[in-house]
């Protein structure tokens, strides 16, 4: 079985609106579909999720760390799936970006 860490980002705006990425068809999802900012932590970042999800925005959406306020771990999803177990890191924060 393997174990699989990953962190998601949900940022808002002034306006409370929330940043979302259109992502293409994978092996998760058939087709186009829209997502949080996140991915898959690297072996370097396995024990600071936060660094990973800094990572990820930075990858995805080109916004730098010093770009983001308030960016604070708020759930902590496990799930078992039938080949892998995986931790899921879930922050919210907030951009001018």
């Amino acid at each position: 079985m393997e174990f699989r860490q990953m962190t998601s980002a949900f940022l808002f705006n002034s306006r409370n609106e929330v940043l979302l990425i259109k992502k293409p068809s994978g092996r998760l999802f058939n087709g186009e579909h829209w997502s949080s900012i996140g991915g898959h932590l690297e072996p370097e970042g396995l024990n600071q999720p936060m660094i990973g999800c800094y990572r990820e925005v930075f990858e995805e959406a080109g916004i730098h760390r010093h770009d983001l306020m308030d960016l604070k771990l708020k759930y902590i999803v496990l799930r078992k799936k039938v080949d892998e177990v995986r931790q899921h890191f879930i922050y919210f924060g907030s951009t001018s970006s």
